[in-house]
This record gives structure tokens, sequence and C-alpha cells, in this order.
């Protein structure tokens, strides 16, 4: 039972390391490690009986493909494959409408302030703040 440990937790470990190697958020790539070998899919031990007809597996349909809820208890590749779809997700954001600039702007002022229009440090400090009226 403690031999098989680290093998039922490697692809939250290969998830981890593969997010750090790709560039990308290390808790993300170990939280799909860990989707990978959740208790709620089948694991591996139970797949032999669904393709012995003893068991049904289900499926999810994304994007017009059928993918098998079967969990990915001491696999690789597939961590790997799903880690570097998100490193890429997460360093190159799909292209669309420009998000709104981030303001920093106060309930009781009519003044907003984006980082856009903030001074540099070159420059003269901001005038004293004044209450509005």
């Amino acid at each position: 039972m403690v031999s098989s440990a680290a093998f039922a937790s490697l692809p939250v470990l290969v998830g981890f390391s593969a997010a750090k190697r790709f560039g990308g958020n290390v808790y993300l790539g170990a939280a799909i490690g860990a989707a990978m070998v959740s208790s709620d899919l089948l694991n591996a031990w139970n797949t032999g009986a669904a393709l012995a007809g003893e068991a049904t597996v289900s499926y999810w349909h994304i994007f017009g493909m059928d993918v098998a809820k079967i969990g990915y208890q001491a696999q690789v590749i597939p961590t790997l494959a799903v880690t570097y779809v998100m490193c890429l997700i997460e360093k190159n954001p799909a292209q669309g409408p420009q998000a709104a600039p981030r303001t920093s702007c106060s309930p009781r002022s009519s003044r907003c302030w984006s980082p856009a229009s903030w001074p540099s440090r070159s420059s003269v400090p901001l005038p004293a703040w004044q209450p509005s009226t």
C-alpha cells in the first residue's frame, strides 16, 4: 500500500513539475494532476471490468469529442499534455475584445485613475487629495 502511494499521486507531482518547466503556474499544474486522479473518475482497476462488459463507462461530450470518465492514476503522458495546453492558454490568452483597463475609483470621488494616467517616478508628485463636493 505504501509502495503504490507515489504512483497513485504521480500525476500531481508530474503536473507540478511540468508546469514549472513549461513556465506556467505550478499550483494549477498540481491541481490538474489532482483532478486527473479524482475519486469520481473510474479508476484503472475497474476499467478492465468495464472493457469486459461487467460495468459501463460514462462519457463527457466536449466539443464534439467523447471523453471517457476514466482516471489517470500512475500515468504521465496525459498529465503532461493537459499541463502543456494549460501553460499555452495561460501564456497566450485568447485574442478578442481587450479587457477594460484597470482603474482605481473611490465611491466618494468622481475621479478615476487608470495606470496609464499615473505619473512616472521622474515627474512631479501628485497634488494633495481634495474631498469631492
